[in-house]
């Protein structure tokens, strides 16, 4: 349970519930296969959303670093993006969706808890995620949550370092959903440009500032 919880807290929390008992149909796309599949609003929110110490965390992370430019990769329902954006609305908050109906109703959360500080992107990641980060240009914070499998987590994280500054953090998210999750993780945190990490299991956090001691630690909160 939180101990001193910020005051956006609650609603995002009343409305996690809202989308937890949400029974509306949602056709999605798996940008991986190409294919759609019916499922619902509360399946989705019961099973794809960072649950509330997690995305409570990144928040922090962004009020406590007093970050501004913030870059999600993977929006699903947008609550995690609401968090991400609520810890300053001088925060420009990217999100990028495959899917053009999560994308969509991301966009909606958005506008529902009036932040225009979210921008949320439908392209296909494993095609386009250069050209957003061309266009978006140096990122605070990256949080990857999209295609868990090996081979995307390692391109994105190549393709955003790129695209950081010496204070900058990439935060990986499940690096312990499967062996490839894993391995992409171990390879991340052994890179020889990554300076420190933190593993918190449901999440890896890495740091690029030079003035670090390399180190990896491990907090199991």
């Amino acid at each position: 349970m939180e101990k001193h919880p910020f005051y956006c807290f609650e609603p995002l929390e009343i409305r996690r519930k809202e989308l937890e008992n949400d029974r509306s149909q949602l056709e999605i796309e798996d940008a991986g296969t190409g294919t759609n599949r019916a499922t619902t609003i509360a399946r989705i929110a019961r099973t794809a959303l960072k649950p509330a110490r997690q995305a409570q965390i990144l928040f922090r992370i962004c009020a406590r670093y007093n970050y501004r430019n913030v870059l999600e990769l993977g929006t699903s329902l947008g609550l995690t993006t609401l968090y991400l954006a609520a810890a300053d609305k001088q925060i420009r908050c990217v999100s990028v969706e495959a899917c053009p109906r999560l994308a969509s109703f991301a966009r909606q959360q958005a506008k529902r808890f009036n932040y225009p500080n979210i921008h949320i992107q439908n392209v296909n990641l494993d095609s386009r995620l250069n050209a957003v980060l061309t266009e978006t240009g140096t990122q605070d914070l990256i949080f990857i949550d999209a295609n868990h499998r090996y081979e995307a987590v390692v391109k994105y994280f190549n393709e955003c370092i790129n695209f950081i500054h010496p204070n900058s953090i990439i935060v990986i998210d499940d690096p312990y959903w499967s062996e490839g999750m894993t391995r992409a993780w171990n390879e991340i945190k052994q890179d020889r440009r990554v300076h420190a990490s933190i593993d918190l299991y449901y999440m890896g956090i890495v740091f690029f500032n030079p003035s670090f001691a390399h180190q990896q630690l491990r907090i199991r909160l």
